[in-house]
């Protein structure tokens, strides 16, 4: 850890780049937190409070300043678990400072200490940690949401950036390293995501310590880094029967009841019906996302579902608005669809265990369906 040039006593003349900063105006107290990272790569977390919040809210991430602050605001950091920031101090402040830009620009050089993807499902949830990859997928899932899948060699993770960081610009093919990312769990699934404090940079310098992954061969499968917790799979037909007793008991209980579970098979190649359905795809625009009908087929019987977009993501291989453009294509030029559907089966007809939830239907008082629903897959069939 590099060492800062913060003290706990006097007043002490403070230069760093805001490298990071979230605005709450709806907590209990209108609070700025920022991380600011000094030329050696020391990163400190500031939170600020009363006048302190409106001198620092319209900062510029990105830009250096220099700060003249009292010791009696720097405190032993106790804010490392909850943000992440690793850093010696952490500085809290309700009143102004002086503060300018700095005289002096220089590049960010922050001390990365990468984690090798391989390492990533030995990991527990609520560590912090630092990754970088190349960007394979992106998707959109709102204004403050989106999930990037990042490769190096031959293991793949999803990333998801959250508030503001979902903001920020990603294309296919960049290097993307993220300082104090954040391991999250929510039940079966365990995901990489952004933090309020994270820091992202786009096609970092390289130098010691930060190396940009090899491109390998990207049209070689990926293996997932982090695994699914997976239940127990079942049949088919005893998960179907599952499902029928959860309508019968949702009928005479008047519960809504749910049921997870997992199940292994296969889904049908597409055929050219596909370009002559409407794509599997809900919603408009950039807002539109994957839910595709289908039927889950092992030897002991077939299961109606609907896969939406982590799943689907997996399942064609590519994100909504790439499968969009090759529906479209598809659809006016006919002579193209049998190579599209190659391309889409390449993946598609794979062995998979889908992770279901259960739920009943009920569009009227009288009718009761099972409702099941995939969030998301493991290929098995290596």
């Amino acid at each position: 850890m590099a060492d800062t040039s913060l003290k706990r006593v006097g007043t002490i003349s403070y230069t760093a780049m805001l490298t990071e900063k979230r605005q709450f105006k709806d907590w209990k107290k209108p609070t700025v937190l920022a991380r600011f990272t000094e030329q050696n790569g020391a990163s400190t977390m500031f939170t600020l409070l009363d006048d302190a919040y409106t001198q620092f809210k319209d900062l510029e991430k990105g830009r250096i300043y220099t700060l003249k602050i009292s010791g009696s605001c720097v405190k032993n950091n106790g804010s490392v678990v909850k943000y992440g920031v690793q850093g010696l101090f952490e500085v809290r402040m309700s009143k102004t400072c002086t503060l300018t830009l700095a005289k002096e620009a220089w590049p960010l050089e922050l001390p990365y200490s990468f984690q090798a993807f391989a390492n990533l499902n030995q990991m527990e949830a609520g560590q912090t940690v630092d990754i970088i990859g190349r960007v394979m997928t992106v998707g959109v899932d709102g204004p403050e949401k989106k999930t990037i899948t990042l490769f190096a060699e031959d293991m793949k993770q999803d990333v998801v950036l959250l508030g503001t960081h979902a903001q920020f610009n990603v294309d296919i093919g960049d290097v993307i390293a993220f300082k104090d990312a954040r391991l999250t769990a929510w039940k079966i699934y365990r995901n990489v995501t952004t933090g309020f404090m994270t820091v992202i940079e786009k096609n970092p310098r390289e130098r010691a310590g930060v190396v940009w992954p090899s491109e390998g061969d990207k049209d070689q499968p990926k293996q997932k880094a982090i695994r699914l917790n997976l239940p127990t799979s079942l049949p088919i037909d005893k998960a179907n029967s599952n499902m029928r007793s959860l309508v019968s008991d949702d009928n005479s209980k008047g519960d809504k009841l749910s049921l997870e579970f997992a199940v292994t098979g296969k889904i049908a190649p597409l055929t050219t019906e596909f370009f002559q359905q409407d794509p599997p795809l809900t919603g408009e625009g950039d807002a539109e996302k994957y839910c595709y009908r289908a039927t889950i087929t092992d030897m002991t019987g077939d299961m109606h579902v609907k896969i939406w977009s982590r799943a689907c993501t997996h399942l064609f291989g590519m994100q909504e608005s790439r499968l969009r453009t090759l529906w479209e294509d598809g659809l006016q030029n006919e002579n193209k669809q049998q190579d599209f559907l190659h391309q889409l089966n390449a993946t598609m007809t794979k062995k998979w265990i889908f992770c279901c939830t259960g739920k009943v239907w009920s569009p009227d008082s009288k009718n009761s369906y099972p409702d099941i629903n995939v969030d998301d897959v493991e290929d098995i069939s290596a």
